[in-house]
């Protein structure tokens, strides 16, 4: 379901002189859909949100993570999901609970899952501003767990720099790292690649995410604000 894909791409601070807050336009395609929208990075003193908004005749979509940066290391408050498309209405909303050790969903699925507090969990959008973080810092082999929105499990990815490839966007030429991403423990064969230009705040490019059964991209058209 595209409910599920989408999160993985849609979003890619000034923590340091390098990774920096924006606000930008990128296109989302797939089988199902293509759809517009801003996405918008925002951290002060520690405090970060990370959203998507998009809206066509098809679907009318918002994401946004809430989260804390304390040194390097992205910890997890809150994340939210609004999708309202002709095929799927979708609400579910997440609360990282760092007092009681737990993280609890309400909305499309409801659960709730007690963690080990020495583990970093995060979600599909914070995961991405740790991902720069870790490449920022020169960490080019890095795994990280994602919370598995139907049900609270916990999903390990595997992250690893995989060369380098030159992209063109508004008439200039950008040498961007290439990021691979794959799951472990896992029959999967979804692989997905973060085109993350230095240049632009270790933004994201383009991303690609390719399987058997679909391709998806997600490609950035307009830079609105940088830093």
């Amino acid at each position: 379901m595209i409910y599920k894909l989408i999160p993985v791409l849609l979003l890619s601070l000034t923590i340091n002189a390098e990774v920096k807050n924006y606000s930008a336009e990128y296109e989302f395609i797939s089988e199902e859909i293509t759809i517009a929208g801003t996405r918008a990075l925002d951290i002060n003193e520690g405090l970060g949100s990370l959203s998507f908004k998009a809206k066509n005749l098809l679907a009318s979509m918002f994401f946004e993570s809430k989260f804390r940066v304390i040194d390097g290391k992205v910890i997890s408050d809150s994340y939210k999901v609004r999708i309202k498309p002709k095929f799927v209405n979708r609400d579910q909303e997440l609360v990282f609970n760092h007092e009681n050790n737990t993280i609890s969903s309400k909305g499309r699925d409801n659960w709730i899952v007690e963690v080990d507090k020495n583990i970093q969990i995060l979600d599909p959008l914070n995961s991405q501003i740790q991902l720069k973080l870790n490449i920022a810092n020169n960490v080019n082999n890095f795994s990280l767990n994602l919370i598995d929105l139907e049900n609270g499990a916990l999903e390990s990815y595997q992250y690893i720099v995989d060369g380098v490839k030159t992209i063109e966007f508004k008439d200039e030429l950008y040498d961007c790292m290439v990021v691979k991403r794959i799951k472990l423990d896992s029959d999967s064969d979804k692989v997905t690649l973060y085109f993350v230009s230095k240049d632009l705040g270790y933004m994201f490019i383009q991303v690609q995410e390719s399987s058997e059964k679909r391709e998806q991209e997600l490609q950035l058209i307009e830079l609105l604000s940088l830093g």
